[in-house]
């Protein structure tokens, strides 16, 4: 419809679940072999009854010769409202390489009737299904059973929940976005914003050969997380072939309550033939977080864990995570492809940040420019100890010198002094916070081509030349004394080479031994794990070159992709501590601040009160007990205490410990009463029946320990992962 790209048009992200099958056991499986048993394996498919999407199939090993297997496997999947697709059992007969495989049986369940398993007690239990023939037929023409199968297959409506916006009724406040222009376009074109604020998308109408298109647009969302991120993107073409042109993006954790941030942003996108940076408009546009109830609402929301429970009671291996939350983006993207008017495939996945899937070693060269920058902030304080030592500004050398003079006099001031410096640092940087936050809200060219800083300038070049040669002229004067020094040395330690060397060759002869040793056993063991792993399924792929170096290639993908998101974790974590004193969120560092500034405070209290108790106590009291009671006294009546304290149990015994001795002796007379009843009541061998009594007479097992610590991070920990980091300023 051509019309609907004239028009605003607004989207949601689909509400997903996750779908867990846990294939447990088979019953009467259907022999089809000459031997024993079939060799059956299960396959699980997720098929869509129109035939639109190709299917999902994870599948378990098989089982040589057995009629009742125990398989034991877990597959995960991951569907969306409203439930059409069916759930597919296959069992097959493994018939090896040469063969194609036999079905035994199906069995076909509807999504939308398996129970939907809520909170993070026990799951539905398991049910037997029956399998069946392709005509629904569960017994073949000679009367025999196709068998049965064991499976817990349930939804999980929260266990993704996070994904698609979370709880819908615990609104926290609004987002307003404003989308007023593009300008400095370089030729009249056809160009169409797209915001998303959460699980909301909302596309704006294209506008026509222009350079300076206008929206003049004013969007409200309902807020459910507040360390959400609202992005404004502009694209140029039509919704069936466009090309990114760049965003502004904001993290909500970074804004003031009812601040309104806006100006005009400097776009860039990355060429995709040479991958620079380049600059391509400026977006006019303004964002404003307003609060809920006075922002009681998102101080509760800061301390709750910003994934639901289910992801720490029941979690997932890291590599099922990342496949899962692959998948329900790309679910996302196929939706956004058949919706009216069509959101093109490019613009999905720009906005879902989809390259953090995909193998992206600008992403890890980025994350390695992060920690860089951050590193270059301690050269950035010793340049700071430098200038306030060396008489540039005398103010500030004589105050330093005042101070380290301070010090030397009251030593017991300085954490309580440096904390306050901290504090202040810190209240220095509050009134360029807003500036700061405008500066976040534009991508980082820098940091996107992997380089911490811009590049030098000409005069800086020049300079650095310059040092660089007087480092290398320093350096040759040094090498030239250090080899007259090794030479001199080499003619001391040949002398007591020989010796040395022996006592070498020994030891690597013995190293060499043992190294062998140890292969020799790794390699036994792996043998065995080999002999006991389970057998997989054989398939067609497996004898295709093709295939198999495909399949390879995915596990190298999937391992780079892990890597570079644990460098954009490691990177994220060191710039939320950096932030913390930066106002990167404000609320944070206000909190942090009145924490600092009552712990130097504290510390200068406890310094009084431990003075006074110096002097006081110690000096005035002790010395007037030691004048009433002599030292000989007190060690007397110390030593007293301490052999009471150890005393046999048996000794004057205190109330616990006479109601212990009592149960203890009331547990052996109703023991010896257990087992003269079980003597008279059977009159078989005398040691079985001793036997007996003592099973009768034991006491019950303990009950499962239950789980102690809450595996969900602590409320302070939930802050600190709500804090914006660099990674939004990445293209």
């Amino acid at each position: 419809e051509p019309e609907a790209e004239r028009r605003v048009s607004h989207y949601v992200d689909p509400v997903t679940a996750l779908l867990r099958v846990e294939v447990k056991r088979g019953r009467n499986i259907m022999n089809l072999d000459d031997d024993g048993g079939s060799d059956p394996y299960c396959e699980v498919a997720l098929v869509d009854p129109k035939g639109v999407r190709p299917e999902q199939t994870q599948a378990t090993h098989y089982i040589d010769d057995a009629t009742d297997p125990e398989w034991d496997r877990a597959f995960n999947f991951i569907v969306a409202k409203p439930y059409v697709d069916h759930l597919v059992l296959r069992v097959y007969d493994y018939d090896g390489a040469t063969s194609f495989d036999d079905l035994i049986g199906m069995a076909k369940i509807p999504i939308h009737e398996l129970d939907v398993y809520k909170g993070t007690k026990r799951p539905p239990d398991e049910r037997w299904i029956t399998l069946v023939d392709k005509e629904g037929n569960d017994r073949n023409k000679d009367g025999e059973v196709y068998g049965d199968v064991c499976v817990r297959a349930y939804l999980d409506e929260e266990y993704f929940e996070h994904l698609h916006g979370g709880n819908a009724t615990a609104e926290v406040g609004r987002m307003t976005v404003d989308v007023l222009r593009a300008t400095d376009l370089p030729k009249d074109t056809t160009t169409f914003a797209v915001v998303k604020m959460g699980p909301y998308w909302t596309r704006l109408p294209s506008v026509e050969n222009s350079s300076k298109p206008a929206w003049k647009q004013r969007l409200r969302y309902p807020v459910f997380e507040p360390a959400a991120r609202c992005t404004v993107a502009l694209f140029e073409g039509t919704a069936s072939s466009c090309k990114f042109l760049g965003r502004v993006k904001l993290q909500l954790s970074t804004m003031e309550d009812g601040v309104r941030y806006a100006g005009s942003f400097q776009l860039m996108a990355r060429d995709p033939s040479s991958g620079e940076i380049k600059k391509t408009c400026k977006l006019e546009c303004g964002m404003q977080f307003n609060y809920k109830n006075g922002g009681s609402l998102v101080a509760r929301k800061y301390l709750e864990p910003t994934l639901p429970d289910k992801w720490y009671f029941s979690p997932m291996s890291d590599e099922e995570k990342e496949r899962m939350i692959k998948a329900h983006k790309n679910m996302i993207v196929e939706r956004m492809k058949h919706s009216s008017p069509p959101v093109n495939e490019t613009v999905s996945k720009e906005l879902l940040e989809f390259s953090k899937h995909e193998v992206n070693i600008g992403s890890i060269k980025s994350s390695i420019a992060r920690i860089q920058r951050l590193t270059a902030g301690f050269d950035k304080i010793g340049s700071g100890l430098t200038y306030a030592l060396s008489w540039e500004s005398i103010p500030a050398t004589a105050l330093t010198q005042c101070y380290i003079v301070y010090l030397i006099y009251k030593p017991n001031m300085f954490m309580p002094s440096l904390l306050c410096l901290v504090a202040l640092y810190s209240l220095a940087l509050f009134p360029s916070r807003y500036g700061r936050v405008l500066q976040r809200m534009e991508a980082d060219e820098w940091l996107s081509q992997g380089l911490p800083f811009p590049p030098p300038t000409e005069e800086e070049e020049r300079r650095k030349k310059e040092a660089e040669e007087e480092r290398k002229r320093k350096e040759e004067e040094e090498e030239e004394a250090r080899k007259k020094a090794e030479e001199e040395e080499k003619k001391l330690a040949k002398l007591e080479g020989d010796a040395e060397k022996n006592r070498a060759d020994r030891e690597k002869r013995l190293e060499e031994k043992k190294k062998k040793r140890e292969a020799e056993e790794k390699k036994r063991k792996e043998a065995e794990e080999r002999a006991n792993a389970p057998k997989e399924a054989f398939n067609w792929e497996s004898i295709n070159p093709l295939a198999s170096l495909q399949k390879q290639m995915d596990e190298v993908f999937a391992m780079i992709t892990m890597s570079q998101n644990i460098l954009d974790e490691a990177a994220s974590c060191a710039e939320r501590v950096a932030g913390i004193l930066s106002w990167e969120e404000p609320r944070v560092t206000a909190g942090v601040l009145v924490v600092i500034l009552a712990l130097a405070w504290a510390l200068v209290y406890v310094e009084i009160v431990t003075r006074f108790f110096i002097k006081i106590v110690l000096g005035v009291v002790v010395k007037t007990i030691f004048k009433i009671v002599s030292p000989a006294t007190i060690k007397f009546g110390i030593s007293c205490g301490v052999l009471f304290a150890l005393r046999h149990p048996a000794i004057l015994p205190d109330e616990q410990t006479r109601i212990q001795m009592e149960a203890r002796k009331r547990a052996e007379r109703e023991a010896a009463l257990a087992k003269e009843a079980a003597l008279e009541a059977a009159g078989g061998d005398e040691e079985e029946e001793e036997e007996e009594a003592a099973v009768v007479a034991a006491p019950p097992p303990p009950p499962a320990p239950s789980a102690i610590l809450d595996p969900r991070p602590l409320p302070p920990l939930n802050v600190f992962f709500r804090m914006p980091t660099q990674s939004d300023r990445l293209l």
